[in-house]
């Protein structure tokens, strides 16, 4: 039996994504295809598998990539998918537990690669915006083109906003823990 879910996950909720697959794992739902927001399950055993995704650094390149996907693999995982740096592991639960990162540095450097991922998202949109709202606005005859152009840049650094704050402040306390242990 096949299921199909389309859910959406924003960048900041990588953790809450990964848990709803493990709690889709749970009920013995197994990740066979995932191309964001369409998730694909197949009935199977309860509690089979454990999924991680990590936001590869894009910067690698292809070998680098490929060399890393490898090196997981050999820990007795596997890749379902990716998507936008994004990749999504697997390992089946009786192999015992399953981290993609072994420290707090690592998880930094994490949280900080998803942090400067969203920056340049943010400083993207807003160039585009900008400059949609600088061609609007010369035109004589329309002034509703600016005003959506503004309200539309408003909520997208809203949203970002929030997202670069939830991702700072989960740095944060990584970093304060990292203190603490220290």
């Amino acid at each position: 039996m096949e299921k199909k879910i389309k859910k959406l996950f924003t960048v900041w909720k990588f953790a809450e994504e990964e848990q709803w697959l493990n709690e889709m794992a749970a009920d013995g739902w197994e990740l066979t295809k995932v191309s964001v927001p369409n998730y694909t399950f197949k009935k199977t055993a309860p509690n089979n598998y454990i999924y991680r995704l990590e936001l590869l650094d894009p910067k690698l390149t292809k070998k680098e990539r490929e060399d890393y996907i490898d090196f997981i693999k050999e820990t007795g995982a596997e890749k379902i998918g990716e998507f936008s740096n994004w990749i999504y592991f697997r390992k089946k639960s009786g192999l015992g537990p399953f981290n993609l990162f072994s420290d707090l540095d690592s998880r930094i450097v994490h949280l900080e690669r998803m942090f400067h991922r969203l920056l340049w998202g943010f400083i993207s949109i807003t160039a585009v915006l900008l400059f949609l709202m600088t061609l609007t606005a010369i035109q004589p005859y329309s002034i509703i083109l600016p005003i959506i152009a503004a309200v539309i840049l408003v909520l997208i650094l809203c949203l970002f906003g929030y997202g670069l704050t939830q991702i700072n402040n989960r740095k944060k306390v990584l970093e304060e823990e990292r203190k603490f242990r220290e």
